[in-house]
């Protein structure tokens, strides 16, 4: 949230053109919400940002933290995500490319039936690396067979089978009994142990 006003704004559209005029790179438009700023706020601020792709998503964090969502502003997150989808729809029938990027992926699984076996990339073609050099199957989750190996590792294949080897866990219990498995393929491994349930939520308002 860009509390400092018009000067932010203004820097903010500065490195954007910047970016435009030197690269040829795609800019994403990101925005983490927090208690006292709404999804619908952060929608329409992104939308008016020169980028290709915006997404604005709710922080993750224990209910008694600062910043997190009161049990009133979960429900209108939920109402403005149900907002935003019915604006993707529209873009979709008018055969526009939504800019909105929160959905693209399960739309397309939709749209050719597939099944998601992993909730993202993580282990496999995305990692996250430490300034010390180690290798982690991602940067926001920590536990047994994480640490996947060191940059410095000349043996890149054992790495590699070890990111293998975490993706490969079994998911909970009670997600393999629900319908949206196959669409979130059990959630994200980082966010879950934060928030439990309440991510189940967004998923089935997704």
């Amino acid at each position: 949230k860009f509390d400092n006003g018009a000067n932010s704004h203004k820097r903010v559209l500065e490195f954007i053109h910047t970016l435009r005029d030197k690269t040829d790179c795609t800019i994403y438009g990101g925005a983490v919400i927090r208690s006292g700023w709404r999804l619908k706020d952060a929608y329409d601020y992104l939308r008016t940002l020169p980028v290709h792709d915006i997404k604005a998503q709710a922080v993750r964090l224990p209910p008694d933290a600062p910043y997190a969502l009161t049990a009133e502003e979960w429900e209108q997150y939920k109402d403005d995500i149900e907002a935003i989808g019915r604006s993707v729809i529209e873009d979709i029938e008018a055969g526009q490319v939504p800019r909105d990027k929160r959905f693209s992926s399960r739309v397309m699984q939709i749209l050719l039936k597939g099944k998601k076996n992993h909730f993202c990339s993580a282990g496999f073609t995305s990692f996250g690396i430490t300034p010390s050099g180690d290798i982690l199957a991602c940067l926001l989750v920590k536990g047994p067979g994480t640490l996947l190996g060191h940059v410095n590792d000349t043996d890149t294949k054992a790495w590699r089978d070890a990111g293998k080897k975490w993706r490969d866990k079994p998911v909970r219990e009670k997600c393999l009994a629900c319908k949206h498995l196959d669409l979130c393929a059990g959630g994200c491994p980082a966010i879950f142990p934060v928030v439990g349930d309440e991510e189940c939520d967004i998923v089935y308002k997704n």
